[in-house]
């Protein structure tokens, strides 16, 4: 649980980022935590005498890590692969020189272009009693003597949400921002403070975020934005991405290797084939949704919905896929934000906004998908300092209830006129819908359940934004939003540690003879690690997602 200050410093920026596939704490910081050893190690000048690499992981990476590919993570980030260009599918094997990723067990070297070939280990330490995603990279160099400067051991944490850093605790963000135009602590405050427009009252903290970003950047932050203008361009490019991922996600080649090795069976792409057929232009993502648009103005509500399906479905298994995708608010839970404020966007934006998505018009006016993303992160940010948005600590109630919660929201800002109580009605309906709900991915992957949650959870978000935004201001929902986010932390605090992200119950241990049957290359959720994982306790200040 992130610590409660005098009122809650979080940016839309901090919580709406791109990243990759198929989890942001046990994919994405491990990679850059990676890269920064291979940064440390040119930078010195000291690759060309490296002998070897080994790197053992802790925690619930040592658990799940091989389900959410830490195994390909880190032998990218220490040959120096840009987590955000590089392409699994199509550049594994010329990297790694295995075939495919359920290969990569076999990978005990690595080979630096124009220079050195290192042995390479990966070690998965479910003994040790550490509540830390810890990571610790070990080198071994040719002349064996100590050298000044040089690391021979090197330690890294994931945080969440691919946050890392080298200390056991995250720092809080913004530490030295004393005030901010609008201040609150929860959903009821915010309110209060914003009786009026509620995203311009959260754009003047942007602004405020963005200044304070400019007096101090972060070196391993950088390209955040610093002004008004980069708050709208940047949100502007997590909506496109968003998009990219829907379009991506329903015409991806038949012969993706990550694709065909998913343990989930995808269906998007049927469901597109079905419900679309040949209909749409699919030359370009643009052409793709615009050709959504007229097409969807013969839809019936159920086709509507089938839509909502399909885009979830698409980008969750995008992420399964190991693709570039957007945090809302995790990996995990990466689906549900993206239908939703979709389907907005083919069935009710105007074409101003269609326009201006797509770089056709400028412009920094608070349109309604600047809204929608602004209020699905808003809300995601008070559950996250209030509570938390990790499977690892709160089960899939914390991931997928949040980013339903998230959509609920922001949908329903705008059939609702914009109004804060329609707002946070839908927020509450969704959140309370998934109070509960564990974590249990089967063979520790990022696809099941994740990917048919995320789907449940759009057509919830969707329905139940609709129902509030017809009820209007008359009714206030008899549980408040904060008290569902208090309640979903209570949850987290009682819930069994097998039900946390760590694959050793429910659907995880009842699936294991298929896992060990299709994927014999993942970790198991075996009696001894079952065993193991009794004797740890799981603290509630981790940030896993």
């Amino acid at each position: 649980m992130t610590v409660q200050t005098d009122f809650i410093k979080f940016s839309v920026c901090d919580l709406l980022k791109k990243g990759i596939g198929s989890s942001s704490s046990h994919t994405l910081a491990p990679w850059r935590s990676a890269m920064a050893c291979y940064d440390a190690l040119a930078t010195g000048g000291w690759l060309a005498d490296l002998e070897a690499v080994s790197v053992t992981l802790y925690g619930s990476l040592a658990f799940v890590g091989r389900g959410h590919y830490t195994t390909i993570a880190i032998p990218l980030g220490l040959l120096g692969k840009d987590v955000m260009t590089f392409d699994v599918s199509s550049q594994l094997k010329a990297t790694l020189g295995i075939p495919s990723i359920t290969d990569i067990a076999q990978l005990s070297s690595l080979a630096y272009p124009g220079g050195p070939t290192v042995a390479y280990q990966l070690i998965f330490d479910t003994r040790e009693d550490t509540d830390k995603e810890k990571m610790v990279f070990r080198f071994t160099y040719r002349d064996g003597a100590p050298a000044s400067g040089r690391p021979d051991e090197l330690t890294y944490y994931s945080y969440g949400g691919g946050s890392y850093g080298t200390a056991p605790v995250m720092q809080p963000l913004y530490q030295a921002l004393t005030s901010l135009p609008v201040e609150y602590v929860d959903a009821a405050t915010l309110v209060a403070a914003a009786p009026g427009d509620l995203c311009e009252a959260i754009m003047q903290n942007e602004e405020a975020f963005a200044q304070y970003r400019k007096a101090h950047p972060d070196p391993a932050q950088p390209g955040l934005p610093t002004d008004r203008a980069g708050v709208v361009a940047y949100l502007q490019d997590i909506g496109l991405q968003m998009g990219t991922l829907i379009y991506d996600g329903v015409t991806y080649a038949d012969d993706d290797d990550c694709y065909k090795v998913m343990f989930a069976t995808p269906r998007a792409k049927t469901l597109y084939r079905n419900l679309i057929g040949d209909r749409a232009d699919t030359s370009t993502q643009e052409a793709f949704f615009r050709s959504l648009r007229r097409l969807s103005r013969d839809f019936s509500f159920e086709q509507q919905l089938d839509l909502v399906s399909l885009f979830a479905l698409a980008v969750s298994e995008q992420n399964g896929a190991l693709k570039h995708v957007v945090t809302a608010p995790t990996n995990g839970s990466c689906g549900t934000v993206p239908a939703v404020l979709y389907h907005y966007i083919v069935t009710q934006a105007d074409e101003d906004e269609i326009d201006w998505l797509f770089g056709r018009t400028p412009g920094t006016a608070l349109n309604g998908i600047l809204r929608f993303l602004i209020i699905a992160s808003t809300v995601g940010g008070i559950v996250k300092s209030n509570a938390n948005i990790s499977g690892g600590v709160g089960g899939c109630q914390a991931e997928v209830g949040t980013s339903g919660a998230m959509a609920a929201g922001g949908l329903a800002h705008l059939l609702g006129g914009n109004n804060n109580i329609i707002t946070f009605n839908a927020a509450e309906a969704s959140l309370e819908d998934q109070l509960g709900s564990t974590c249990d991915p089967v063979g520790g992957l990022v696809e099941l359940p994740c990917i048919d949650r995320n789907l449940s959870a759009a057509i919830v978000a969707v329905t139940v934004a609709q129902a509030m935004a017809k009820l209007g201001t008359a009714f206030v929902s008899d549980i408040p939003f904060d008290k569902a986010v208090t309640a979903m932390q209570q949850i987290s605090e009682n819930m069994n540690d097998q039900y946390k992200e760590t694959s050793t119950g429910g659907l995880a241990l009842v699936m294991q003879d298929e896992v060990k049957a299709r994927r014999p290359d993942l970790f198991p959720p075996t009696r001894e690690l079952c065993t193991a994982r009794s004797h740890m306790r799981i603290s509630l200040s981790r940030t896993t997602c």
